[in-house]
């Protein structure tokens, strides 16, 4: 018995020597491109032969449960590849078997092969490549895959035990404290119902978020994206369990599986590290996307058949065959734009990445941020990213109706879709670099490279967060297309499932992310965000991207402004949590883009109901500042604001009604834009005004004037909340622009003379509100009369206006 077992350890270490040596060689012949086209398949299916040998080392339930569990790793990564089934069937229906290789090793097979087999062999070949049949194929992998999925989830609710160093603690720490854990899962007195209803939750949520975000992120990124990866795959597989050998570097590539196991199973399962892993699988989605249909067109190289097959050949065009186009506008003129071009996107594209990376190596931020030959390079950067958003050769486009989820990245000339010409953003930004250049070297402060860098960091955030949406509309179209056409209730609900995963790892996991990186980059950057000239002109900044961004205001721009003012929120969030207790000045910046979110919101509310029911200009303008008013009362609560409704001076109600009264005439003859109503009713002009008022008021001088307060002396407060006031009106800056060119006012008829006028007495009526909302920061603030002053005075805008 010895002996036959010696004996068959050595067939089996041979056997194990040849196939690594095999896949070796098929992986050098395909990596070089000397495999004949129609065997292609065959390198992806051996990649993801090798890949599953990792996975299963892996250890998956020890990972999402911490119970390590041999058998159901198995069934779970087979379950897995069922799931992903499609894949394999899209490789086999885009082989072209009319290939004469094709045909000669189908004679091959037929001539040394019993007749039966050769002709299963053809019958399944061409069964598979019919596209006819690729639906049959997607409902047996749904139905077989998530059967055995939910079979497994059920045993794992039952039987499999929970260990607080695992997944399933981590996600369950973001909505259940540890005293909850801990009765629940050590059944300390708790209903069974309840206690089993929980973990299967949860057991849910982990095993969906894994296969979802881990297992099929990485696999198809090996298997389709990234191609010919069976070499480096093979390569790692044959020299993975190599132990104690006298050369060193094989050695440590050896044990790459271990160390690489370790730093990701310490990811996944540290409640702290928790965070970082989800921005790091957000990061490698981007990377995926990028390195798919980006990075093709930038280098010129073909975009992998598969995705081909799936979204067609279009008109996609190289860098150098744009540039090569727009040159008949100025050969210098061209290259430089889209070489500021080319640096800007790159860094929008890589600075999340970076940021990640200096975050998991903790990284001293400021100490790089202060290295003065590195601060020249800082001007460069920023300026490639402002002429990429004035000027970008790359858009981003949501991936639908294809079968698979994502965002494509095509190209376009410059010269078309430029907000300038190609020659004077060639002599602008020439000389905004030279400015900032000059600037650095003349004032010698490393704080001024610091607000460069956080700039860049924003606009990328920003322009990742762009890409998260339109993925996560990729995946909502995806999965709707399913759950509405399959007709098939167990589908339905699994699918309707994923797409709240769906939602919960890429909006969530996006917010968790900025505000990881937020609180990062804060933690290396306190003193020079917090000081009294950098709040002022936080403010300008907050309250001028809604400005710019919403010009033309449609779905689009509106959505791109929503992600902007939340990226300076999550900012501002992560500035107030660092110095709670510490400082005042944050939660005033914090407010700002609280207020400013409030309208965002109102604007993305009112543009769905608008898109859903056809609603009339008049009716949508009227529900506007009820919406406002209600979320205006959320803000009250979030910071904690009192406000006193009641107090009522008869001197100080007179002296509003009058004051009221004078500002109603001064923007009647400023020829104030008003919204249009439902119609001209005293009850309804009379419920409007009194929702605008009650909303501003509320916002500007409840919140925003208490916070500023608390940072400022109260004159500096005052002015401030009065400038936010009057920012917060013109976020509407089109409309406004083209009210005042249609319409001018009795003395005047310059435009800009009375955009300017209209600023101005909105600065000065949110100055006097202020003073009317008096107290000091411990006291209510006394609203009532700044309602009174304002709604007197809409009332009066509005009554001229309609009766005249």
């Amino acid at each position: 018995m010895t002996f036959q077992w010696l004996k068959w350890s050595k067939i089996k270490k041979f056997w194990n020597i040849l196939w690594k040596i095999v896949l070796l060689g098929i992986g050098f012949v395909s990596f070089f491109d000397l495999m004949p086209q129609a065997y292609g398949i065959y390198d992806d299916i051996l990649t993801a032969y090798v890949f599953m040998i990792f996975w299963l080392e892996f250890g998956m339930n020890k990972i999402m449960f911490g119970s390590p569990n041999k058998k159901l790793d198995k069934i779970t990564i087979a379950t897995f590849y069922v799931l992903i089934l499609n894949t394999f069937v899209r490789w086999f229906q885009i082989l072209d078997i009319t290939d004469p290789v094709i045909i000669k090793t189908y004679e091959f097979i037929a001539n040394y092969t019993p007749y039966w087999l050769s002709n299963a062999t053809k019958t399944t070949v061409l069964f598979v490549h019919n596209e006819a049949n690729t639906q049959l194929f997607s409902m047996i992998s749904a139905y077989f895959g998530f059967t055995i999925l939910a079979l497994i989830i059920l045993y794992i609710t039952f039987k499999v035990k929970f260990n607080e160093k695992s997944l399933v603690y981590c996600l369950s720490s973001f909505f259940m404290k540890r005293e909850t854990w801990d009765k629940y899962f050590f059944l300390k007195n708790v209903n069974k119902i309840k206690y089993y209803g929980i973990r299967f939750l949860l057991v849910l949520l982990t095993i969906l978020g894994i296969y979802q975000y881990l297992f099929l992120l990485i696999t198809q990124w090996f298997l389709i994206t990234m191609g010919k990866t069976l070499l480096i795959f093979a390569i790692l597989y044959a020299i993975k369990d190599i132990n104690k050998s006298s050369i060193k570097a094989f050695n440590t590539m050896g044990q790459f599986d271990d160390v690489f196991l370790g730093w990701f199973t310490d990811f996944l399962t540290d409640k702290r590290k928790v965070y970082l892993s989800i921005a790091l699988l957000l990061i490698l989605h981007y990377l995926s996307d990028i390195s798919t249909f980006f990075i093709p067109f930038f280098m010129g190289v073909e975009v992998n058949e598969f995705f081909v097959s799936l979204m067609g050949i279009e008109s996609y065009k190289p860098l150098m065959h744009l540039i090569s186009i727009d040159s008949v506008y100025g050969i210098v003129e061209a290259w430089w734009v889209y070489i500021l071009s080319t640096i800007g996107i790159l860094i929008l594209i890589i600075l999340p990445m970076v940021i990640l990376f200096l975050t998991i190596m903790k990284v001293n931020l400021k100490k790089m941020l202060e290295n003065r030959p590195m601060q020249v390079i800082y001007d460069v950067l920023l300026v490639g990213i402002i002429v990429y958003l004035f000027a970008p050769w790359v858009k981003q486009l949501v991936i639908k109706n294809t079968g698979i989820q994502g965002v494509n990245f095509v190209t376009q000339l410059i010269s078309t879709n430029s907000m300038f010409t190609i020659q004077y953003l060639f002599f602008w930004s020439f000389i905004v670099m030279a400015l900032l250049t000059l600037l650095l070297i003349l004032l010698r402060k490393t704080v001024f490279a610091k607000y460069l860098f956080i700039i860049s960091y924003l606009i990328s955030l920003a322009y990742l967060g762009e890409y998260i949406w339109n993925y996560f509309q990729s995946s909502f179209v995806y999965h709707s297309n399913i759950i509405m056409n399959s007709g098939q209730i167990f589908l339905s609900i699994i699918f309707s499932m994923l797409l709240i995963v769906e939602f919960l790892f890429y909006i969530g996991g996006f917010v968790l992310l900025s505000y990881k990186f937020s609180r990062y980059i804060v933690s290396h950057i306190i003193n020079e965000l917090i000081t009294g000239v950098n709040i002022v002109i936080w403010t300008f900044i907050f309250l001028l991207t809604p400005v710019i961004l919403m010009y033309n205001l449609n779905i689009y721009t509106l959505t791109l402004a929503f992600i902007a003012i939340l990226v300076l929120f999550i900012f501002s969030y992560a500035l107030s949590k660092e110095l709670k207790g510490e400082e005042y000045r944050d939660d005033y910046l914090l407010g700002v883009s609280i207020i400013i979110m409030t309208y965002q919101i109102t604007l993305m509310i009112i543009s769905i109901l608008t898109k859903m029911y056809n609603l009339d200009e008049g009716l949508i303008n009227f529900i506007q500042p009820v919406i406002v008013f209600f979320l205006s009362v959320l803000v009250l609560l979030f910071f904690k604001t009192r406000v006193d409704l009641k107090e009522t001076n008869p001197k100080k109600i007179t002296l509003a009604l009058i004051v009221g009264i004078f500002f109603g005439i001064i923007f009647y003859f400023v020829n104030e834009p008003i919204s249009t109503l439902p119609n001209q009713a005293f009850t309804v002009i009379l419920v409007f005004t009194l929702f605008v008022s009650l909303s501003e008021e509320i916002l500007f001088r409840g919140v925003l004037l208490r916070l500023a307060q608390k940072a400022f002396s109260y004159t500096k407060a005052i002015f401030l909340q009065a400038f936010v006031f009057a920012g917060v009106h013109f976020m509407s800056f089109k409309y406004i622009l083209q009210h005042y060119s249609e319409n001018k006012s009795i003395f005047l008829s310059s435009v800009p003379l009375l955009m300017n006028l209209y600023f101005v007495l909105l600065v000065v009526f949110g100055i006097v509100a202020g003073y009317l909302a008096e107290g000091t920061q411990e006291r209510k603030s006394r609203i009532i009369y700044p309602i009174v002053m304002h709604w007197v005075a809409n009332l009066i805008v509005f009554f001229v206006l309609f009766y005249t």
